[in-house]
């Protein structure tokens, strides 16, 4: 997955969605340091993105991501 996020990266090095989820793989891979520096990116490029750490219904593509609205579509595809 890490390498699917660097290659989106190399795109747009600004790509919160892409700099929080390699964070969180880095994570769940015990590579704390590395995934505060990505969270780290983040909050650089976009300081609100604190206050969705707090909210769990935040979880997922920010509202302005491109992706937000297909992740929505596949999520509400999903349910029918």
């Amino acid at each position: 997955a890490i390498m699917q996020y660097d290659k989106v990266l190399e795109i747009d090095a600004k790509d919160v969605d892409a700099l929080n989820n390699k964070g969180l793989a880095l994570y769940n891979l015990g590579k704390y340091e590395e995934a505060i520096m990505q969270y780290d990116k983040v909050l650089e490029i976009d300081a609100s993105a604190l206050n969705n750490f707090d909210d769990p219904s935040t979880i997922g593509p920010s509202p302005k991501s491109p992706r937000a609205n297909r992740v929505k579509t596949t999520k509400e595809s999903h349910s029918l």
